[in-house]
């Protein structure tokens, strides 16, 4: 019986395989036609990785035009409270932006931050070693970047 049970729970669960390791990788893990509403094409942008941090980018865009922007950065050993966290961000784009960003908190992830002036929404995951910043124009971004998060998040982004 417990074999049995066992092989039903191997079935039920999807195998992954390796955690991606690039930002189309996670993105392609979303649910993005549903959320953008129309097949899209991932483009990989710049990626970077050495034994401190990994960080790339990925674009996803409809052929309408429609595009979300994931920058996926994974620090190996930076382990920070979520107050830590949003109070660094919140103080690193105050020092470049006038007027600075005007936050809204959500209960996403460990921590998140929503921008409505640059359409970005930031989720922090892994204990604060995953930062995920996207970036969405157009209608409902807000939404509709809350849900890719979910997405990655359920995947385990």
């Amino acid at each position: 019986m417990i074999r049995v049970a066992m092989i039903l729970a191997m079935l039920a669960t999807p195998v992954w395989g390796d955690t991606p390791k690039t930002a189309c990788d996670w993105l392609a893990r979303a649910e993005l036609e549903a959320t953008l509403g129309a097949p899209v094409t991932l483009t990989p942008g710049f990626s970077r990785t050495n034994a401190a941090v990994r960080v790339s980018l990925c674009t996803a865009t409809t052929e309408d035009g429609d595009s979300l922007a994931l920058l996926y950065r994974d620090t190996s050993d930076e382990t920070r409270s979520p107050a830590d966290l949003v109070a660094a961000y919140r103080d690193e784009l105050a020092s470049v932006m006038n007027p600075p960003p005007n936050f809204e908190e959500l209960d996403l992830g460990l921590a998140a931050l929503w921008e409505a002036t640059m359409h970005q929404l930031t989720v922090w995951s892994h204990e604060g070693k995953v930062m995920m910043v996207f970036t969405l124009f157009g209608p409902h971004a807000r939404e509709r970047c809350i849900a890719v998060a979910r997405s990655i998040l359920e995947a385990g982004g």
